[in-house]
This record gives structure tokens, C-alpha cells and sequence, in this order.
């Protein structure tokens, strides 16, 4: 038996296909559910912070004081760190 009809035989599929595909990349049809978790979270992080500046302002023009600053200066940070790790989330890996 030539090489040729060997191969044939040892890769000839159970079911009675002639060959079988060795070489084809398994697509994944599940979705990463950590990546959407990652970013379902920094969006939402980012909301509340919008939420608590806006906040923070009204208690600032209403003679809040340094606690009301404290939380701008605080949401503005978690904003920024939010926003950055919903920025690394796009990129290709």
C-alpha cells in the first residue's frame, strides 16, 4: 500500500466522510464573560461617578465645603481609572 492510501485510511473519519479537516482553526461561539463583565462594570463605575460629581457640585455652590470638593476631586480619579481599564478592554489582544 503506497503512502498515499495509507493517509487516506488513518484519517478517514468514523462516520464515512473521505477526510477530515485537521487544520481548521475551533472558532469559539461563546462570549468572554469576564470581558463583558469588565466592561458592563467600568460603564457603570463611570456613571455613578457622573452621578456623585454633578452631586458634589450642587454641594459645593450650596456651601458644602471641603467634604463636597473631597468628592468631586475622589470621582473624578475613580472616573479616570475607570475609563482606563474601558479603554484597555478594546484593544486587540
Amino acid at each position: 500500500m503506497n503512502k498515499n492510501k495509507e493517509a487516506a485510511r488513518v484519517l478517514e473519519h468514523p462516520n464515512g466522510n473521505n477526510r477530515r479537516e485537521i487544520a481548521t482553526p475551533r472558532v469559539s461561539i461563546v462570549h468572554h464573560p469576564r470581558r463583558d463583565f469588565k466592561r458592563q462594570a467600568a460603564k457603570l463605575v463611570l456613571t455613578v461617578c457622573g452621578l456623585v460629581f454633578l452631586a458634589s457640585i450642587v454641594g459645593i455652590t450650596e456651601g458644602g465645603g471641603i467634604p463636597a470638593a473631597c468628592y468631586t476631586i475622589s470621582s473624578v480619579l475613580i472616573a479616570n481609572h475607570a475609563a482606563g481599564a474601558l479603554l484597555s478592554g478594546n484593544r486587540e489582544e
